[in-house]
């Protein structure tokens, strides 16, 4: 038998307190669609799906270690510590399903996962372990129908070491060091003109309230030739702006941000003698479950991106 199936999901997960314990709870919506082939008795045959599939959820709780914080808590938190988690995920038989098929979307039964977890740091090192098993009920409607189907417990078992990287080991890597450093405003550098050969930012110049000057000074720094990375910026368009500029803020109050508009970057690098080529990104790394579909749907229709908000690369080369 051979599959080729895709499964987006639709996910909403919050965190939040119990009883001073930090919790997570998710919740997720997967729709699938696929082909199947293969051999059933002795015929070959080949049928296609598309539907919901079966609705998961999961909630997790800190039992010692990581308190609830508020963000402000969080950014000042002290070293590492021991900690113990666990968590219960759920999966409902909310998907497409019929006990005349053989081949569903859903599979007609509850599953349950109990887990735990501990976290142990020692010096630059987190040594960590899980362990949980899966408990399926009974699927009464099996096929070619009116059976019943039972699958025996399923244990699991990780164990994970992770090392955080010392200061200083990249540039031993790439045998490059940071000569000068010094604190300043973006559009005001105490640094020669035609003097640099790249300056970049990553993640940051979504916070500048003024590009054109932060451009110009960019302008007079960099050597002919030169050029200027805005890299990982989150990017719209002029006319999705506002409402693109208002979720972001209402995501994370605490930490007012902005966006990068790609009118203006263009219309600044024109008036400033740059040329401009952006590159957009549809990675979904440590993203979010929404944001994860998100950004999954953009890498199947890349052409989206220059038209609703996206990460994006802006490269600018002083001509």
């Amino acid at each position: 038998m051979k599959a080729t199936v895709y499964s987006p999901a639709l996910g909403l997960g919050q965190t939040f307190g119990v009883l001073g314990r930090q919790a997570l709870l998710t919740v997720a919506l997967p729709y699938a669609w696929g082909n199947v082939t293969g051999d059933v008795g002795n015929e070959e045959g080949s049928v296609y799906r598309s539907g919901l599939a079966d609705v998961k959820a999961r909630f997790s709780i800190n039992l010692r270690g990581s308190p609830a914080m508020t963000p402000k808590e969080f950014a000042k938190r002290p070293q590492r510590s021991f900690i113990i988690g666990t968590s219960l995920t759920m999966t409902a038989p909310a998907g497409q399903y019929s006990g005349e098929k053989l081949i569903n979307l859903g599979t007609n039964r509850w599953s349950f996962k109990p887990e735990v977890g501990v976290s142990y740091p020692v010096k630059k090192l987190d040594l960590d372990l899980y362990a949980g098993a899966w408990f399926f009920t009974d699927n009464g409607d099996f096929y070619p129908g009116q059976l019943s189907r039972s699958q025996a417990l399923l244990t699991a078992i990780q164990a994970h070491v992770s090392y955080t990287v010392r200061r200083g080991l990249w540039e031993r890597i790439f045998e490059s060091s940071v000569d000068t450093s010094f604190s300043g405003k973006s559009y005001s550098i105490p640094l020669p003109d035609n003097s640099i050969d790249l300056i970049f930012s990553f993640q940051a110049a979504h916070h500048f309230r003024l590009h054109r000057e932060t451009l110009k000074e960019v302008a007079r720094l960099l050597k002919p030739g030169g050029v200027c990375m805005y890299l990982h910026e989150p990017s719209c368009r002029k006319y999705i702006h506002p409402l693109a500029k208002w979720r972001v803020n209402k995501k994370r109050p605490e930490c007012p941000e902005d966006l990068v508009v790609l009118e203006d970057m263009r219309n600044i690098a024109a008036d400033l003698g740059f040329k401009i080529k952006v590159i957009y990104s549809t990675a979904t790394v440590n993203r979010g479950v929404i944001e994860g579909v998100y950004y999954k749907a953009l890498s199947m229709f890349p052409a989206l991106c220059q038209w609703v908000p996206c990460t994006a690369d802006f490269i600018f080369t002083k001509s």
